[in-house]
C-alpha cells in the first residue's frame, strides 16, 4: 500500500495529496509546524524501503526534506508514536515535544526547532515516571501539555461457592499490592493459603504467600524473574511447599523474549528452597504433595511440548503425557489423584485450535490414549 498525507480545507472541498507524497510513504499523522509552511511525519523514502522508518521535517509547499534529529528517538517500544507535538509558545519559540520511553517508564522531552525547519541540540526533560506512555499529546500556547499513561494489570479475585458449585457472595477483589500486578494464583486445599505471583515495573517479580484468614503477606522469593513477564506458581495441597519458576537460562530462549523457565521448589517457612527441573514450568502437586506435574520444553519445536511428572523425594523426572504431533499444556491432578485434566493445542487440523482431555491415572502412571 501507498501511504501519503492530504490536505482538506476546512470550508469543504476534496482532499488534495500533499506533494511530498511523491518522495515519501507516510505512515503517522502529519504534524503542521507553527508557521504553516512545513509538515513533520514518521516515513520512509520511495527509494529506501527496505530502511528503517524516521522521523521529518518537509516543507508542504516547496521540495525540500530535512531529517528531524531528535536525539534518542529511536529509544521508544513505539518509535512512530515519539512526536507528541510541535508549537510555537507565547515567547515565540518554536519547541517539538516528544518521548524516550520502554513498555515500563518514560520521558518527556523538548528540543527547539529554528524558522526555517532545523531541530537544535538543545534539548531540555519535561517530565518522567512509569508506566506506558500512550500516542498523541496535546500543549497550549501558555505552556500546558497533557498526555496520558496507561497500565496492563492483572488482578485475583476471589469467589465464594457451596459444595454444590453455586456461588454464595459476589465476586470480590482481593486488595493486594496497589500498583502492580498479580496473577497466576493457587490455593491450598483448606482455603487458608493462596500463593501468587506480583509485579511491580522496573522490579524483579515476587512470589507471595497470603494468609487468607488474616490478610498477611509474605514474600518468598524476589529474584530471577523479569517483570512484567511474570512467573508460575503453584501451591501444595497443605500449603507447606511452593513450586515457581525463574529464568534461569537466559541465554537459551524458546520465543524472542522469553527465555526458558527453571522450576524450583520451596518451603513455606522458608526452611528450604532447592532447583526441580530445567526447561519448565510447575503445574499441579498430586494429593499427596509428593510429586508435581510440569510442562516440559524439550527444546524449540512446540510439537514436542509435552507433561513430565517429578517425584520431589528422589528429583526422578519421567515423561508423563505427549502426543507425537501436538503440544500438551496445563495439566493437573484430580483431588483424590485418580484423573489429570490437560489441554492439547491442535497444530495438524485445521480449524481446530486446543480442546480440553481427562485421562485416568493409575499407580502414578496416566493411561493410554485411548482412555
Amino acid at each position: 500500500n501507498d501511504y501519503g498525507a492530504f490536505t482538506v480545507p476546512l470550508d469543504g472541498g476534496a482532499p488534495v495529496p500533499m506533494p511530498f507524497n511523491t518522495e515519501f510513504r507516510v505512515y503517522t499523522s502529519p504534524l503542521w509546524s507553527p508557521n504553516g509552511r512545513d509538515v513533520l511525519f514518521w516515513g520512509v523514502k520511495k527509494n529506501a524501503d527496505s530502511q528503517t522508518g524516521k522521523w521529518w521535517i518537509v516543507s508542504a509547499i516547496e521540495r525540500r526534506a530535512l531529517s528531524a534529529d531528535l536525539p534518542e528517538v529511536d529509544n521508544n517500544f513505539a518509535p512512530l508514536d515519539a512526536v507528541r507535538t510541535w508549537i510555537r509558545l507565547a515567547d515565540g519559540h518554536d519547541w517539538i515535544i516528544y518521548s524516550t520511553s520502554t513498555t515500563d517508564d518514560w520521558k518527556l522531552w523538548k528540543i527547539p526547532v529554528s524558522s526555517d525547519g532545523v531541530v537544535k541540540r538543545e534539548r531540555m526533560l519535561l517530565a518522567s515516571g512509569t508506566g506506558k506512555l500512550g500516542s498523541g499529546g496535546a500543549a497550549s500556547l501558555d505552556g500546558k501539555l497533557t498526555w496520558y499513561i496507561w497500565h496492563l494489570n492483572h488482578s485475583i479475585y476471589q469467589l465464594n461457592m457451596s459444595r454444590s458449585g453455586q456461588r454464595l457472595d459476589p465476586t470480590l477483589q482481593l486488595l493486594l499490592a496497589q500498583g502492580g500486578s498479580q496473577s497466576s494464583p493457587s490455593l491450598s486445599h483448606d482455603g487458608k493459603w493462596l500463593a501468587y505471583d506480583s509485579a511491580e515495573a522496573a522490579k524483579p517479580n515476587a512470589i507471595v504467600l497470603r494468609n487468607l484468614i488474616s490478610g498477611v503477606n509474605q514474600v518468598l522469593d524476589e529474584k530471577g524473574r523479569n517483570s512484567p513477564d511474570g512467573g508460575d506458581v503453584s501451591i501444595s495441597p497443605d500449603g507447606t511447599k511452593v513450586v515457581f519458576t525463574r529464568d534461569c537460562e537466559p541465554g537459551r530462549q524458546w520465543s524472542n523474549r522469553i527465555a526458558y523457565p527453571c522450576s524450583f521448589l520451596l518451603a513455606t517457612d522458608k526452611s528450604m528452597v532447592e532447583p526441580v527441573c530445567s526447561q519448565c514450568t510447575p503445574r499441579g502437586f498430586a494429593p499427596d504433595g509428593s510429586s508435581i506435574l510440569v510442562q516440559k520444553y524439550p527444546g524449540t519445536d512446540i510439537h514436542k511440548f509435552r507433561i513430565d511428572s517429578i517425584d520431589l523425594r528422589t528429583k526422578a523426572e519421567r515423561e508423563f503425557l505427549s502426543d507425537p504431533e501436538n503440544p500438551l499444556f496445563h495439566a493437573f491432578f484430580s483431588w483424590d489423584g485418580r484423573w489429570v485434566v490437560f489441554k492439547k493445542l491442535w497444530l495438524t487440523v485445521p480449524g481446530m485450535t486446543g480442546q480440553i482431555f481427562i485421562v485416568p491415572v493409575r499407580q502414578g502412571v496416566a493411561g493410554p490414549k485411548s482412555e
